[in-house]
């Protein structure tokens, strides 16, 4: 493995981490803002219209351990750069998770060096465009994904200004990884938390940027400039054009982030969230505000649960009794949760994604008065078997909740055993989207004793789901073959119908032996 040498004299720019007000090379003042240096240069100097620019800390931009045996692997290649949110994360201090090379020439035989090097699968992403990904082998690295691309461009530069976004418009060079390539100014956007589009044609030429834009400012908290909002909006019926799976992903990605309730609020400032939600423009307009400004408190709290159980981060405010309360009932399932959530259980797409996609489905469902909208807008998602099968169960596993909750109604085992056999991980999938849902209404005027037997009966789902499973899948006392041999009929359905009397009995407490379970068929067909 390479040595990973600091740069050399490095040293910080005399102004480094302040913001400049300046004409020309003349430098009238300095501050720790933007506000406060033009405030004390027009004490100086007040009929003057400085230019207020800031000057970057020099720091160490970090690597991880496969970076550099890449470097290794392509040792005589000068001219391949990496780009876009690697270097990013990098500027951050963050860790980095998926690294992206552009290649001036044979972005092929770069890929191919790379995972005969480390290993791993290789993959032709784009045989036109020559888009290669290498995904490494082993979990002993951070780095999930690899891919190799070919430039638009004979110069770096002018590849990295047909980007999407400015603080994606970032590139180093792979053998000279501390030298920072930024012809558009991205680290001090990146710095400013602002983020602008590369070009005016940046969303003409590919109007899915306009949700990688909403998606990135959710997940980083960025400011979108005022243009680059504009262009966004006027490039929105562009996003027709593009396929669905790709608006999927997107989609997919904004409720991964950390706040889904800000990413939909923009796709619905934008007149964008059309495009991945058929029939919304259905939804009366009468109610549609108040229906949306619903959906996004629920989002909001969704977050705010998942840090209290998962995280166990309080933010601010959490010592408030409404989630001293949910923290209280939920407490002992936070691992259980956090398992069942996790990425790693995916079979397609995260957990949390296919749950907040239902949520979606549901609440258009109901606003339609439509029993099999959350279905048919799974299978235009293309998603797959199992995960349309979670979304279809998700609006009639609510109901069932609101319905014990309204009645206030604790259920038995029959009626939790029947629940989760009906509706399986959706019933888990509803009872976190209906708590979501009663925590937004819940700080406006809370009943603590309303809100306890809530969370009370969200916490004996769980209970039973993850630490009674017996009660879930009672063990098998009999089968079909028993049933045929011992009461002397045929196969058919009726097999199937009998066992089911028998699991009900049995997590009901009112079988458990072999002798009880056909002493109760017997009885049944006498009956």
């Amino acid at each position: 493995m390479p040595i990973r040498e600091e740069p050399a004299n490095k040293r910080n720019h005399p102004y480094a981490g302040r913001w400049l007000a300046r004409i020309g090379l003349a430098v009238l003042a300095q501050g720790s803002s933007p506000a406060s240096a033009r405030s004390a240069a027009l004490q100086n100097r007040h009929k003057e219209k400085p230019i207020i620019s800031y000057i970057p800390l020099e720091i160490i931009l970090p690597y991880p351990d496969l970076f550099y045996q890449i470097q290794s692997a392509l040792a005589d290649r000068e001219d391949i750069y990496l780009v876009g949110g690697a270097v990013r994360d990098a500027l951050q201090q963050k860790t980095i998770h998926d690294l992206d090379f552009v290649c001036l020439r044979d972005a092929q035989s770069a890929a191919r060096k790379t995972a005969n090097s480390i290993h791993g699968d290789i993959y032709c992403m784009d045989a036109e465009h020559q888009v290669y990904r290498v995904i490494p082998q082993g979990k002993e690295s951070a780095v999930q994904m690899i891919d190799f691309m070919l430039a638009r461009s004979s110069a770096i530069e002018d590849d990295l200004r047909l980007r999407d976004f400015s603080i994606n418009a970032l590139a180093v060079p792979l053998q000279d990884p501390q030298k920072l390539i930024d012809p558009l100014h991205g680290a001090m956007d990146l710095h400013r938390n602002v983020l602008t589009a590369c070009t005016a044609n940046a969303f003409n030429d590919d109007a899915i940027r306009i949700m990688r834009g909403i998606r990135i400012a959710a997940e980083g908290g960025y400011h979108i400039e005022a243009a680059t909002r504009e262009l966004m909006k006027k490039s929105v019926p562009l996003l027709i054009d593009s396929s669905v799976e790709r608006r999927r992903e997107e989609l997919i990605k904004i409720f991964m982030s950390h706040k889904p309730d800000a990413g939909i609020k923009a796709l619905v400032w934008l007149k964008a969230l059309e495009k991945v939600l058929p029939e919304y423009d259905a939804v009366i307009n009468s109610s549609k505000e108040e229906w949306m400004q619903q959906l996004l408190r629920g989002l909001a709290s969704s977050t705010t649960l998942l840090d209290i159980l998962i995280h166990k981060s309080l933010p601010d405010g959490a010592a408030d009794i409404t989630q001293g309360i949910a923290i209280n009932a939920l407490k002992g399932y936070q691992g259980y949760l956090a398992n069942h959530i996790s990425p790693a259980r995916a079979s397609v797409h995260p957990p949390l994604a296919i749950w907040y996609i239902g949520w979606l489905a549901s609440e258009m469902a109901t606003a339609l008065q439509s029993e099999g909208y959350a279905e048919d807008y799974a299978r235009w998602l293309h998603l797959s078997r199992q995960e349309v099968q979670i979304i279809k169960n998700i609006p009639p596993s609510l109901h069932r909740i609101r319905d014990w909750a309204i009645s206030q109604t604790t259920p038995e085992n029959l009626d939790i055993y029947r629940f989760f056999r009906d509706f399986g991980d959706a019933g888990i999938a509803a009872s976190w989207i209906w708590l979501s849902q009663r925590m937004a209404k819940h700080p406006l005027n809370v009943n603590p004793v309303r809100w306890a037997e809530e969370t009370d009966l969200a916490a004996k789902l769980w209970k039973n789901y993850w630490l009674e499973p017996e009660l879930i899948h009672p063990p098998e006392i009999i089968n079909g073959n028993d049933i045929i041999r011992e009461m002397k009929i045929p196969p058919g359905e009726v097999i199937g119908e009998y066992l089911e009397i028998v699991r009900e009995a049995q997590v009901s407490g009112k079988i458990h032996t072999q002798t009880e379970a056909f002493q109760l068929l017997r009885s049944s067909l006498k009956e």
